[in-house]
């Protein structure tokens, strides 16, 4: 069973970086959902709560919150751990007088044109956020924080 788009002949498909924005990965991702036809064994919004392997029959057993226990062969997690935002252990985050913008809960009301930026992180959001942020908000200044642990 392939492991990795490479393996199926579709990795970098029509993207224009390695980092890809956002709604190239969107448009992509569903390409490969409709292309093999997944989304029929797809769920969405659902909280598992637990799964355990049956040796005898070898398959998995997953109990899903207000559903009925499902079986597989394989279990391919799509939790995204990052969606869960986590904030930064800053000693005085709780006073700071400014707006707080974390990538997976974006307000894009919020005008960042002519403001001073900071991003704290350099993984593969900050790489697409940063371009961007240049060149839809004029003037803003930003400053990169890396962060550890």
């Amino acid at each position: 069973m392939p492991t990795s788009g490479e393996e199926v002949g579709e990795h970098g498909e029509g993207q224009s970086r390695f980092y890809a924005p956002g709604a190239e990965l969107k448009k992509y991702s569903e390409h490969i959902a409709q292309k093999y036809d997944l989304r029929r064994r797809m769920r969405f919004n659902s909280v598992v709560l637990g799964a355990r392997w049956d040796e005898d029959d070898e398959y998995w057993i997953v109990s899903i919150a207000d559903s009925e226990s499902i079986t597989a062969r394989y279990i391919l997690t799509a939790t995204d751990f990052l969606s869960q935002p986590r904030m930064p252990d800053i000693s005085g985050i709780e006073t700071f007088a400014g707006m707080i913008i974390h990538t997976t809960k974006w307000d894009y009301s919020y005008d960042l044109t002519n403001r001073q930026v900071a991003v704290i992180g350099t993984g593969a959001t900050a790489v697409q956020l940063i371009p961007r942020s240049h060149r839809n908000w004029p003037n803003s200044r930003s400053t990169i924080v890396r962060r550890s642990g």
